[in-house]
């Protein structure tokens, strides 16, 4: 499915704005992609921002980060906020539920300033809630001007993920890649 998130200006002045798309889902693991890793002598630039929250808490077991993605699941028993932000060219967050993933796709461009220090996806959960949120750049809108944010959205049954890290990125990756 294609969703269009747009933003009209409908105020006399410009407005500095971008789209933002909160998706909420039943409770599940949701991955992001990490960077391809690379060893320090050939990788000696950023490859992607992580932005936190002041509510963030790295420390908390409900965060897994891995070589290949960073996971996020959900506890009813911890009420407690917790979110991150990434700026990922990969342009894809993924809802794991058993064999089930739902996955969330945008086309980021590189050269575009996005808002939340440069954040294309963010993941947020309290106790069971659970959000996938994907953010369009930053533009600014003449009166009458509108910006739209693209998403696809997948669905996919009966998906084996394996049991390593290694296993579950490379099966994402590729239904990023075929979606």
């Amino acid at each position: 499915m294609v969703v269009e998130h747009t933003i009209v200006n409908h105020v006399p002045w410009p407005i500095r704005v971008a789209p933002w798309a909160i998706t909420i889902v039943a409770p599940g693991a949701v991955a992001l992609p990490q960077p391809a890793f690379r060893p320090h002598p050939d990788a000696l630039l950023p490859e992607q921002t992580l932005v936190q929250w002041a509510y963030t808490d790295l420390s908390d077991p409900r965060w897994t980060f891995g070589r290949e993605l960073i996971v996020l699941t959900p506890d009813a028993a911890r009420p407690e906020p917790q979110k991150i932000g990434v700026g990922s060219t990969a342009g894809w967050c993924a809802l794991i539920r058993g064999g089930t993933i739902f996955m969330k796709r945008t086309s980021p461009d590189p050269s575009a300033e996005y808002p939340d220090r440069g954040s294309t996806i963010e993941i947020f959960t309290a106790g069971d809630y659970l959000e996938l949120e994907t953010l369009g750049p930053l533009r600014l809108l003449a009166p009458g001007a509108s910006a739209t944010h693209v998403e696809r959205w997948d669905l996919f049954a009966g998906v084996d993920l394996g049991n390593t890290e290694a296993s579950r990125a490379a099966v994402l990756r590729a239904l990023a890649r075929t979606a």
